[in-house]
């Protein structure tokens, strides 16, 4: 069985932007967290003097204080299911390195499924993790998080094979770079259902910070990710199948 060549490692999905990720959201949280109780004890240490002007200007910062601290946690939970399914990602990615490097040479019709089961499997959970919501909200899906940002594994697969099937390695990684890379090609029209143009709303969590989940599912790294798993499922099942 022969495979076509797969992208190299998806930047993001390495170790150390992975590591990057998790350190710039805890320094934004944290810088967050400090400007908020920084004005808070700001505001209490205000004399009013019994002026209530002054009294519901410092009952109004404590309101925005409030709903900034909300935001904090909102935004960290979010990051947190953000880690998780990236973290899922670079694992997957990961370990189809030796699998298609195997692959290549391979002439076991049962170690051949094995890797495509595997591949299949790692797929589908792939996808189960950028669809979750959290919290009513698809976090992958940018602006348009009401909407799961994938269709279904099946869907995907079936519309990705003819890109695949029967053709020379030139062709098929011409076609695929087409099919994912083109706004036209395919995964952009036909696979990935969320914003391709604007990010998630951002909410505030200080008086001069906004943040905001800015990671999509039509990332390059997260399309190179779907692509190389798709490649692996789709030439071991065509190598299985009878006639092959």
């Amino acid at each position: 069985m022969t495979l076509p060549s797969l992208p190299s490692m998806p930047t993001l999905l390495t170790n150390q932007r992975m590591q990057g990720f998790v350190t710039n959201t805890r320094v934004a949280l944290d810088e967050a967290r400090t400007e908020a109780v920084t004005g808070l004890a700001a505001d209490r240490a205000e004399k009013v003097g019994g002026d209530i002007g002054r009294l519901r200007g410092i009952e109004t910062l404590l309101d925005d204080n409030e709903q900034r601290h909300i935001g904090i946690a909102q935004f960290e939970a979010e990051a947190r299911s953000v880690q998780t399914a990236l973290g899922f990602a670079r694992e997957a990615i990961s370990g189809l390195g030796v699998e298609r490097e195997t692959a290549a040479n391979l002439r076991d019709d049962e170690a051949v499924q094995a890797i495509t089961t595997q591949a299949r499997a790692t797929l589908e959970s792939l996808f189960g993790q950028l669809n979750s919501p959290h919290a009513g909200n698809y976090l992958f899906s940018g602006a348009a998080s009401d909407t799961p940002p994938l269709v279904d594994v099946d869907t995907f697969l079936t519309d990705i094979a003819p890109q695949i099937s029967g053709l020379g390695v030139g062709n098929v990684n011409t076609n695929l770079d087409t099919y994912f890379t083109d706004p036209a090609g395919g995964f952009l029209t036909n696979i990935y259902q969320g914003s391709t143009t604007a990010d998630a709303a951002t909410r505030e969590v200080s008086q001069a910070r906004c943040l905001g989940v800015d990671t999509r599912v039509d990332d390059p790294a997260i399309r190179d990710t779907i692509r190389n798993l798709a490649v692996v499922v789709l030439v071991g099942e065509s190598s299985l199948s009878p006639g092959a």
